[in-house]
């Protein structure tokens, strides 16, 4: 696949997934609406603004942004982790 069919994929699959979940999780009495509209918004501009930026930029640049913040929040997770071992 290349990054434009795994991320239809990635997306197909997380909806199923998704719908599945909220099934039981609506059955259980355990969503709480406004955050759940806040978040379901967010994803639909996130994922509008995402698809919009892959296609005008291209998979390269995709690439290189994804990277680029799997580093900035494994440094953030590292830093957080020695700020955490130093306090002890």
């Amino acid at each position: 696949y290349n990054l434009f069919q795994a991320n239809a994929v990635k997306g197909a699959v997380g909806l199923v997934f998704t719908a599945i979940s909220l099934v039981f999780f609506i059955a259980a009495g355990k969503i709480y609406w406004p955050y759940a509209a806040a978040l379901a918004i967010g994803n639909w501009v996130g994922g509008g603004l995402g698809s919009s930026f892959q296609i005008r930029k291209g998979e390269r640049w995709v690439q290189l942004v994804v990277l680029m913040l799997g580093m900035l929040m494994a440094s953030k997770l590292l830093f957080d982790v020695c700020l955490a071992w130093f306090k002890q």
